[in-house]
Order: C-alpha cells, then sequence, then structure tokens
C-alpha cells in the first residue's frame, strides 16, 4: 500500500465498545506499507488512534511523509500510537519492521497514552531504522503521572527491540514522566548516531526495565533481560539513561527479575546513566554529563571502563554489595568520586586523579600497565594493596599515602615519588608479617623481579611505636636488581615509647637481593631516629651506595650497616 504525496489519511473505527478505537491504515502478514503523504486524526477525537497498526507477521511501514495524532485535553485513557504492532493471544510474530525517514508525532493534551512507535504483544523481533524525526509529547494540560509517554516503547511479550537512530535522526519527548525511548523488551538494542532527546529537565531520554513482580503472563516465565546502547562519536543522548529493574515512574513494586545493561558511549550523554540490580558494562570515550551509579546486589558484576576522551560530569557509585570494577586505559583525568568500588586498575596509558577527588575501594588499586598519577589533592582509601604489577607500569604519588605501602609486584615496576608517603607501626602491636610497615615494598614469592625502581623527591616516612618491623624503602625476597633514587627524604624513627628491637631503617634489603643499589643525590636525605635504627642496611648480595647527599644516622648510633 502507498500513499502518494500530498494525500492524507483519516482514520475509521476498527472497534467498538465503551471506547471504540479509530486507525487511519491497518493491514494484515506480509504488507508493506509506504507513506509519503499525511496520516493523521481529527481534532478533539476522544477516543483511541493508531496510525498505521502493522496487524499481522512481517510487515513493514516505510514513511517518508507525515504521521501525527493529537489527543484532546479532558480525556482520561485515550491511546495514541504512530505506528505499532502486536500480535493476538494464541500467535508469534517472526518479524515487523519500521523505517522513518519523515515525521511521526504523538501528543498527548489529556491524560492517556502516547507512543510514537509501539512493539506489542508476542513479537520476536521489532526493528525500527530511523533517519528522521520521532517525537511524543505530554502537553502541560496533561495531569497523569504514570500514564506512558514515549517516542518509542515496547511491551514486555517484546522477545527484541533494535532500535537504529541514524546521524540526522531525531527520537524526542518532551514533558512529565516522558522518555524518548522506554520499554519492557527482553533484549533492547540501541544503536544512537542522531540524537535521542528528553527536552524537560530531569526526565529520562532511555529507560529501560524488567518485568516487575505481581505482572500477570510473563511473570510465571523467567527470562534474561538486558539493555544494549552503543552511542557512537556523533550520537547525542539529551537526558538521563536509566536501565533499571522496575519502572521506578509507577511505583518501588517488589523485583522478580534483573535487568544487565551495557553501555558503549563514544559521543555525548548529557545527563545521568543509572543501572539496578544486574550486570553491567560500561566502556565510556566520550562524555557523559551527569554520574554513572549503580543498584548492586550481593553477586551483581558491574564493570566500567573509561579511555582516552573520557569524562565524567559527575561521580561513579556503587552500594559495594557486588563485584564493581573501574578499569582505566589510554589518557585522561578520573575526577569526582568513586565510592562502592571493589577495585581501581590502570591497564595501560597514562590517567591521573584530578584534584578534590576520592577512590573508595574496598579491594585493590593496580598499575597493571602504563601511568597512574595519584595527582596533588586527590584521596585514595584502599581496602586491599597499592601495588604495580605490569611490565613497564609506573604509579606516581602525587598526594599523600599514609598507613598504605606501595607495592612493587613486577619485573620493570616503578613509583615515583612526588609527595608523602607515611606509615606508622602501633603502639601494642604484635611482631608479625601482618603487621610490618613499609612505605615502598618489593617483594616476590616466585619468580625473580628484576629492575625494580623507587624514584624519591618527596617523603617516604615510618615511624615505629610498637615493638615491630618499620622500613621507609624495603627490598624483599627474590629481587635479581633494584635501585632507590633519592632527591627527597626517606627516613625511619624509633619512637621514645618503642621498646621493640626489630628492624628500623630507612632502606633495607633482604638476602634474597641480589643487586640493590642506593643513589642519593645531592639535596637528598636518608636518615634514622631512635635507638638501634639504621638509615641504610641490608643483606643483598652486592650493595651499590653512591651519595651526594645526607646519609644520617641516630645520635650515637650507626648510619650504614650493610
Amino acid at each position: 500500500m502507498t500513499v502518494a504525496p500530498g494525500a492524507t489519511v483519516t482514520p475509521v473505527q476498527t472497534s467498538g465498545g465503551a471506547n471504540p478505537s479509530f486507525t487511519n491504515i491497518r493491514v494484515v502478514g506480509g504488507s508493506l506499507v509506504n507513506n509519503a503523504g499525511t496520516i493523521t486524526n481529527p481534532a478533539g477525537q476522544a477516543r483511541d488512534n493508531f496510525g498505521v497498526n502493522l496487524a499481522g507477521d512481517l510487515s513493514t511501514l516505510n514513511n517518508t511523509g507525515t504521521i501525527s495524532l493529537v489527543a484532546p485535553a479532558g480525556n482520561a485513557t485515550t491511546r495514541l500510537y504512530g505506528a505499532y504492532s502486536s500480535a493476538p493471544n494464541g500467535a508469534q510474530y517472526a518479524s515487523t519492521t519500521v523505517t522513518n525517514g519523515g515525521t511521526i508525532s504523538v501528543v498527548q493534551n489529556g491524560n492517556g497514552i502516547a507512543r510514537g512507535i509501539y512493539s506489542g504483544e508476542n513479537t520476536t523481533l521489532f526493528t525500527i531504522t530511523n533517519t528522521g524525526l520521532i517525537s511524543a509529547t505530554r502537553a502541560p494540560t496533561a495531569t497523569a503521572t504514570t500514564a506512558l509517554v514515549a517516542g518509542v516503547d515496547s511491551d514486555d511479550d517484546t522477545d527484541r527491540l533494535v532500535v537504529n537512530n541514524a546521524a540526522g535522526g531525531r527520537i524526542t519527548a518532551t514533558g512529565v514522566n516522558t522518555r524518548a525511548i522506554n520499554g519492557r523488551a527482553a533484549d533492547l538494542v540501541i544503536n544512537n548516531s542522531g540524537t535521542i532527546q528528553n527536552t524537560t529537565a530531569g526526565e529520562a531520554a532511555i529507560a529501560t526495565y524488567a518485568l516487575n513482580a505481581g505482572n500477570a503472563g510473563d511473570a510465571t516465565t523467567p527470562r534474561a533481560y538486558s539493555t544494549t546502547l552503543t552511542n557512537t562519536a556523533t550520537g547525542v543522548v539529551s537526558g538521563d539513561i536509566r536501565l533499571f529493574d522496575q519502572d521506578l515512574q509507577t511505583g518501588a513494586t517488589l523485583v522478580n527479575l534483573r535487568r544487565s545493561g551495557t553501555v558503549a558511549n563514544a559521543g555525548t550523554i548529557t545527563g545521568t546513566v543509572a543501572f539496578g540490580g544486574g550486570n553491567a558494562v560500561v566502556t565510556n570515550t566520550g562524555r557523559i554529563g551527569g554520574s554513572i551509579s549503580f543498584l548492586d546486589v550481593a553477586g551483581t558484576v558491574n564493570a566500567v571502563s573509561l579511555g582516552t576522551g573520557s569524562s565524567i560530569g559527575g561521580n561513579i557509585t556503587a552500594r559495594g554489595l557486588g563485584t564493581n570494577t573501574l578499569t582505566l586505559s589510554g589518557t585522561g583525568t578520573l575526577m569526582g568520586a568513586v565510592t562502592g568500588f571493589t577495585s581501581l586498575t590502570q591497564a595501560g596509558g597514562a590517567w591521573t586523579t584530578g584534584a578534590g577527588s576520592t577512590q573508595a575501594l574496598s579491594g585493590n588499586l593496580t598499575v597493571a600497565g602504563g601511568t597512574l598519577t595519584l595527582g596533588a589533592g586527590s584521596t585514595q582509601t584502599v581496602g586491599g594493596v597499592v601495588q604495580v604489577t605490569g611490565s613497564g607500569g609506573q604509579l606516581t604519588v602525587a598526594n599523600t599515602l599514609t598507613n598504605k605501602a606501595v607495592n612493587l609486584s613486577g619485573s620493570n615496576t616503578t613509583v615515583v615519588n612526588l609527595g608523602t608517603i607515611t606509615g606508622t607501626g602501633a603502639a601494642g602491636r604484635t611482631n608479625t608479617a601482618a603487621n610490618r610497615v613499609y612505605g615502598v615494598l618489593a617483594n616476590s614469592t616466585g619468580a625473580d623481579f628484576s629492575n625494580v625502581a623507587v624514584v624519591n623527591q618527596g617523603t617516604i616516612a615510618v615511624t615505629e611505636n610498637g615493638i615491630g618491623v618499620s622500613r621507609g624503602i624495603y627490598a624483599g625476597e627474590n629481587i635479581a636488581s633494584m635501585s632507590v633514587v633519592n632527591a627527597g627524604t626517606i627516613s625511619a624513627t624509633r619512637a621514645s615509647t618503642s621498646t621493640g628491637t626489630a628492624a628500623v631503617a630507612a632502606i633495607d634489603s633482604d638476602d634474597d637481593v641480589a643487586s640493590l643499589t642506593v643513589t642519593n643525590q645531592a639535596g637528598g636525605r636518608i636518615s634514622a631516629t631512635g635507638t638501634g635504627t639504621r638509615a641504610i642496611q641490608g643483606r643483598a648480595q652486592s650493595f651499590t651506595i653512591a651519595n651526594a647527599g645526607t646519609i644520617a644516622g641516630p645520635a650515637g648510633g650507626q648510619a650504614i650497616v650493610v
């Protein structure tokens, strides 16, 4: 069927009852509708209005014209669908396709539902390709807060909905509680190179969710729910993205299923990106203007990867109930707060934590490759270890690390200290391996580590108040070669209240160290204070000390013992 340019199609009644419906075009299975004209409804018609009803399997709509439906003010239940397909009970549609290069517009002036394109019941695959405009508006005259108004929507009985919004394509929503793209399709895929926009502040551009507990039908048939959004370099999503387990617009009902989510953003997202309790993956090399948040539960696995060009305007937060990982690659600056995360890993490239930013980790902070700089004015709270593991990896400390040793845990690893690394052995603690205090530690329980390096231009200081071991820099087990270059201060202090005799030294080495070189440059200071302390001590098989600065032992004690 073809609607020619300049032609206008008005609706006819297609169902009776208390609220009869009207449809402009209704086709059966295998049909093709080409609209280059105008499909509209009469002004003031307070009835359900359906522009194009693809009422059969393998049906297609190609729209290059205009489909425009308006519901009048004062109506309570009127539904507007620009184009839709919904299989009857007992049937299953394999595929429905809508290609839009024109305009599909719905305006709800009352309190009913309005959907530009709707994928309904019992649909295996619904594909939308848009190069034109799909818009949905809830007018100020409407007062309902839960009746749906969306540019694109899908029922939970849709197995897969694919929305391809090409460069130049626009999918928009305007008004309170509206969405540009909405839905409960089991698998909802959005590929955006154009604009997906909600023009009303605080409203969602994209909102998808799983089936809420208590619904009939599919509530008894568990299945996986997922949303995949790929926003290319030209893509703009203006508004929030909410990939939840339930529709928070309609109330906080219990959830019996979880929706997983994947967001790959190389373009621009102006709002927040929020996930529910399902597993989520975020890869960002573009701009996200708001925060990224996860309502993680026990067993949830969430992963955030930030690459070159990444910008996050808000915080990255989780509840800390699942496993939440943050990976950095390429180059960038990490701003805002990271909370509720298990680990942070520098995988390659060069990243800096920005001034005023905070990273709170229950597990490890790891440099597996590249360079991570803990920027001045940033704060890290690490429940696990701070470690450099990858060959060529470097951790640069430009802030203050307190009571958290930096572990050099691989060959060709480096720590550069421009700030302050301090450790304190508390009074009353036991002298065990678990309680030893280090500023920087190189240690291997397996193969030898070689070319391990410490460059200090700031302060590395340890203080022993108890009876334990405290070392500013320690070359431990199975180190083939290690170097320390100092232009700052490396110090070890045994407090007057300390009664122990265990090793307290600014620099120390184990007998499993094949080669240790200490270069103390002009202006550098390596010092020890307190009874039985040493500035440099150790059992390295080859121990080289080149001094152009100051190496100072305690009063009446020893500066160097090797």
